[in-house]
């Protein structure tokens, strides 16, 4: 056999590639016949068609190319000690930067986009906007107007705001080292344990305190509140000889009873001590173990000596007290011996 019957089969033909040649040949390609032209009406109609298609769409992709494009993600500002990453993300808010030694501030409004403002800074929300201040590489606070927030400091070892009035919600990583995140208040400051709340300051300094996920402490004259997810409280100030204090309602949990919020809201807004006797005892009938942590802090806050002794006995019922911690000093101490045993009580009931 030839080598040209291979190439262009112009050789004289080989039987054995011959035979090989008629097995395979069902399974050569078989190319279809070109289909029929339509009709010329067929082909009219389907060119009206495809041009209207083309008319209804050239505005959709015009729209999109304008207006439908998602939007490039905001520029990654890094961490700058004495500064605020600060992003606008609704409606109309400004800055008020002040001049270093200098009591006259600059108003700058705000532009979408993340921009560096430097401590001493202050924010202010219209109606409808939101703001979001980034806390370090750890989460970020979201400010709600109509508001009115200072940016104190900024650093590696405390991010510390101040809300004059307003609504923050606070998103913090659990990683985050204590204390490092702090929001300061007209009543009291909020300390960050690693969580995410919510706060609000109303015009006359009442802040009400909800806190979704982790622990806060919110540290007030007198002694501090413990809140951890599902609580809340709410501090205002009361009027005194001497000038105001900070009176705060008992922390408790948001999916207690009626009966239980009821009977200690009672108890928080009781004036006279008959009164205040009487809605203690209603709520101590009425509390479940979840509202030891209640308990524990009227232990802690009350100043009447047999209120404090019914508490204790509520108290030790839903959580013995541990070792070392004593009846006696808990009702009828003072000083750091019992703050210490009442810490030691409430580390061994809420575990932190």
């Amino acid at each position: 056999m030839s080598d040209d019957y291979l190439w262009d089969r112009s050789g004289p033909p080989d039987p054995q590639i011959e035979a090989l040649e008629r097995r395979l040949a069902p399974l050569r390609l078989q190319r279809r016949a070109a289909p029929k032209a339509a009709p010329p009406r067929v082909r009219a109609r389907a060119a009206w068609l495809a041009l209207a298609a083309a008319l209804l769409a050239a505005p959709l992709l015009l729209l999109n190319s304008q207006f439908g494009r998602t939007p490039a993600p905001a520029p990654q500002v890094a961490f700058v000690e004495n500064r605020f990453v600060v992003e606008l993300l609704e409606g109309s808010a400004a800055a008020a930067i002040f001049a270093p030694g200098s009591k006259q501030a600059t108003e700058t409004s705000l532009a979408p986009g993340a921009s560096q403002i430097p401590e001493g800074a202050e924010l202010v929300c219209e109606m409808g906007a939101r703001v979001r201040v980034r806390v370090a590489d750890l989460g970020d606070v979201t400010l709600e107007g109509p508001a009115h927030l200072r940016l104190e400091r900024s650093s590696a070892d405390l991010q510390k705001l101040f809300l004059e009035r307003g609504i923050v919600r606070a998103s913090i990583s659990p990683d985050a080292k204590p204390r490092l995140f702090q929001v300061g208040t007209p009543v009291g400051t909020a300390v960050d344990m690693g969580c995410r709340y919510t706060m609000e300051v109303r015009d006359d300094g009442a802040t009400e305190l909800r806190v979704q996920l982790g622990r806060v402490h919110f540290e007030i004259e007198g002694s501090p509140l413990f809140l951890r997810s599902g609580a809340s409280c709410f501090v205002r100030r009361v009027a005194t000889k001497g000038g105001s204090i900070a009176a705060a309602t008992t922390p408790v949990y948001e999916d207690a009873p009626d009966l239980v919020r009821k009977t200690l809201a009672a108890f928080d807004f009781a004036v006279t001590h008959e009164e205040r006797a009487s809605t203690l005892k209603s709520f101590l009938t009425h509390a479940r173990f979840e509202e030891a942590v209640s308990v524990w802090h009227i232990l802690v806050r009350e100043p009447l000596a047999p209120l404090r002794s019914l508490a204790f006995d509520e108290l030790a019922r839903l959580s013995p007290p541990p070792e070392g911690v004593d009846r006696a000093t808990c009702v009828d101490g003072s000083g750091p011996a019992r703050d210490a045993q009442l810490e030691k009580w409430r580390l061994d009931l809420m575990g932190w």
